[in-house]
């Protein structure tokens, strides 16, 4: 998470630190449209403010991306800081997990996350096939990976 001065942030900008939240007008952040901060006491009240956002809106996407595919046992989905990746999909519990940060990305790139996830339920590996599968439900995928990689938000 990029941690900056409230000052310097531009229109539409997260600033996430251990003591707060500043969310600014113009946010893709879901249930605000005003300007907002928020304080926490400590990282893990910060973490739990932000799965409480992302674990509905991201299942939903989940259950929304299973029915497309024609996945018809649902997935288990949680939402937690992973670090470096952004998602993960475990065959033996059939259960995906999302990092915590996708919540303050666009919605596209959130399914786009998503789509890969779920299309490692058809190809375990990231073979040809797998990114046939990936592209068939997401065909604009290596515009939002590029984004997530670049860590552009919108």
């Amino acid at each position: 998470w990029m941690v900056m001065d409230e000052d310097m942030a531009p229109a539409g900008s997260i600033i996430i630190d251990y003591d707060g939240i500043f969310i600014s007008p113009g946010t893709n952040f879901y249930g605000y449209n005003d300007s907002i901060i928020i304080d926490f006491s400590n990282k893990e009240d910060v973490l739990a403010f932000l799965k409480s956002h992302a674990l509905p809106y991201i299942t939903d996407r989940v259950a929304y991306y299973e029915k497309m595919m024609g996945i018809s046992k649902p997935y288990k989905v949680r939402v937690r800081d992973m670090g470096t990746r952004y998602g993960s999909n475990s065959a033996k519990t059939h259960a995906l997990s999302f990092a915590v940060s996708l919540i303050c990305y666009s919605p596209d790139i959130i399914d786009s996350v998503v789509v890969h996830e779920l299309a490692h339920f058809f190809e375990p590996n990231h073979s040809k096939r797998f990114y046939a599968v990936v592209y068939r439900y997401d065909p604009d995928y290596q515009i939002s990976r590029k984004k997530l990689i670049k860590e552009i938000h919108k």
